[in-house]
């Protein structure tokens, strides 16, 4: 993947780092994104913990990690609860606000993924994140899950 990725973006920088040690200076970014990766770890409190602390490293001051990743009580092969990954980043020394932002079985990602043409109709993004907002994590079982908005400063 990594070689596909500079095939691709030759003037972007790609590697493979250890989560651990990321390979730049202390207070190098402003902005941090994750989207789906942490959602491997957060099930493994120790490594989580290591990985919020490189993210707290790395963050300028007034830098913040932003991250989407899946929220669930059950069983799924990724993600876990919210209380966990909320856990992990103080443990961190990251304090975190999440938020809901689109659910597993929406019914309006369902109409619109089978419609294409409907996914470009306006206020679509708003309804997706109305529905999700009304969720309570503790609905997120038996496969269910939200992808969850975190925001997290040092």
């Amino acid at each position: 993947m990594i070689e596909e990725a500079r095939a691709r973006l030759p003037s972007a920088r790609f590697e493979v780092v250890d989560s651990g040690r990321l390979p730049v200076e202390g207070d190098a970014f402003d902005t941090v994104l994750s989207v789906g990766v942490l959602q491997y770890f957060v099930t493994d409190a120790l490594q989580l913990e290591t990985i919020a602390r490189e993210l707290t490293r790395v963050l300028a001051a007034n830098g913040q990690l932003v991250a989407i990743e899946q929220v669930h009580y059950g069983e799924l092969e990724r993600g876990g609860s919210l209380e966990a990954y909320r856990a992990g980043f103080a443990a961190g020394g990251l304090r975190a606000t999440a938020s809901a932002v689109r659910v597993s079985d929406s019914p309006i990602v369902g109409h619109a993924a089978r419609w294409h043409s409907t996914a470009a109709l306006p206020g679509l993004e708003w309804l997706v994140r109305f529905e999700a907002m009304r969720i309570t994590p503790e609905t997120l079982v038996d496969g269910r899950y939200a992808d969850y908005l975190f925001v997290c400063a040092r």
